[in-house]
């Protein structure tokens, strides 16, 4: 059976194995970018910094050294934790497309950055259909209570676009009458 698709500019869609691909196209945010480039190189900075002093006042000899090393242990978990946070802000801002792979049990949303990116993986049990969100302006979808949007960067017409033709594969029961947010 051959799969037809919806023209959408500038969006692809592949089919293999029961699994949908669709490729968006995301525009580059160069100033968000640009600031999360220079918050990850001064976390880089600082972390290493601070690995380096703490080995050096764990091993200083002084007897203040335990206690010191032990609260700058906690101050490098917590630096640790914020870099997790700058890293993935900045994958996302330097990511140029989203993909989404959806079969029958998962919806998967890719970022990807070279090797590295941000994956989210959404059970197909627990979404609700897709809907374009008129006050963010973009597609979504509701996981439980949460509301997850994707393809942000696609226009208004683009985006009801792929909501009717995710709505028709997935959710063909549903009449998209008069609903959204």
């Amino acid at each position: 059976m051959v799969e037809t698709f919806p023209d959408i500019d500038g969006v692809t869609f592949s089919a293999s194995n029961g699994r949908i691909q669709i490729t968006v196209p995301q525009k580059r945010h160069r100033v968000l970018l640009a600031l999360y480039s220079l918050m990850l190189i001064a976390w880089i900075g600082l972390f290493s910094g601070a690995i380096i002093y703490t080995g050096r006042i764990a091993f200083s000899g002084e007897r203040y050294a335990g206690g010191f090393a032990f609260l700058l242990l906690i101050f490098l978990f917590l630096l640790y934790w914020l870099g997790k946070i700058v890293w993935k802000q900045w994958q996302y801002y330097a990511a140029n497309r989203e993909i989404l792979f959806i079969n029958d049990a998962l919806l998967i949303i890719r970022r990807p950055v070279s090797l590295a990116g941000l994956t989210d993986a959404y059970d197909m049990k627990h979404i609700s259909h897709f809907y374009y969100s008129s006050r963010y302006d973009t597609p979504a979808f509701e996981y439980g209570q949460r509301k997850i949007f994707f393809a942000q960067d696609l226009d208004e017409a683009r985006g009801r676009q792929l909501v009717a033709a995710l709505n028709g594969r997935y959710f063909p029961h549903f009449n998209a009458e008069g609903m959204g947010e």
